[in-house]
This record gives structure tokens, C-alpha cells and sequence, in this order.
């Protein structure tokens, strides 16, 4: 199996993080960010050697994809970028600072995304 995450806490114990259905078993996924409450975990799942590394969002025990979430909150994400992982996260979790590959030139880039409220 790939390496998985998981949250630790008081109230819950030990947590696991989910990985997206669209990913293999083997598949890695990290946690690198957390919103200041603890209810929102974000980070990124995907091996670079056999799939695209998408960034992620943990919540409720559940895991989305940013990109689903960006579209959700009537942003889009340009076709040739993939949203890799998340690296860090405001108090509220609506701005998010990460890392992204640009699908034409395979170059890595940074993003940022301003979120117009918090994740539900």
C-alpha cells in the first residue's frame, strides 16, 4: 500500500485520511497544511512517476480535490495547470499557497488561491 496520512486529536483519536477514489492503492498522499481550527486538512495524493499528483482537501473524513473545490466556489483552474499539492493554508482555509505543473511544459509552479469564503 502507498504511504497514507492521517489526523490525530483529542476528541477523535486516530483518523485516516482518505485517498481519492481516482488514485491507485499504492497511490502516496500527504498532509502538508491545516487550517487553524483542525477541520480542515489539505496536502496531496499521486505518485509523479505514474499519475499527475492532484492537491486535496480533507474534511469530515472525506477527501475532494482542490481543483473540484475551486470550480465549486465559481473559480477556474486553466486546463494545462494541475494543482499538485498544497503546502499551506490561511486560519480559514480559504487562501491556499501550493505547488502546480504546467502540463504543457512540465515546468514546476507555485499557486495561490483566494477562495471567495471558507470550504464547507
Amino acid at each position: 500500500m502507498g504511504q497514507s496520512s492521517v489526523r490525530v486529536d483529542r476528541g477523535n483519536g486516530r483518523t485516516d485520511l482518505p485517498r481519492p477514489d481516482s488514485f491507485l492503492p499504492s497511490d502516496p498522499c500527504y498532509a502538508n497544511a491545516i487550517s487553524a481550527a483542525g477541520e480542515l486538512v489539505f496536502g496531496g495524493c499521486g505518485n509523479p512517476f505514474f499519475t499527475t499528483p492532484a492537491a486535496v482537501v480533507w474534511k469530515d473524513g472525506a477527501v475532494r480535490l482542490l481543483t473540484d473545490v475551486v470550480a465549486e466556489n465559481g473559480l477556474e483552474v486553466p486546463a494545462d495547470l494541475a494543482l499538485t499539492t498544497v503546502l499551506a493554508a490561511s486560519n480559514d482555509g480559504s487562501v491556499l499557497l501550493g505547488a502546480a505543473l504546467d502540463l504543457v511544459t512540465f515546468e514546476q509552479k507555485s499557486f495561490v488561491v483566494r477562495l471567495p469564503a471558507p470550504i464547507d
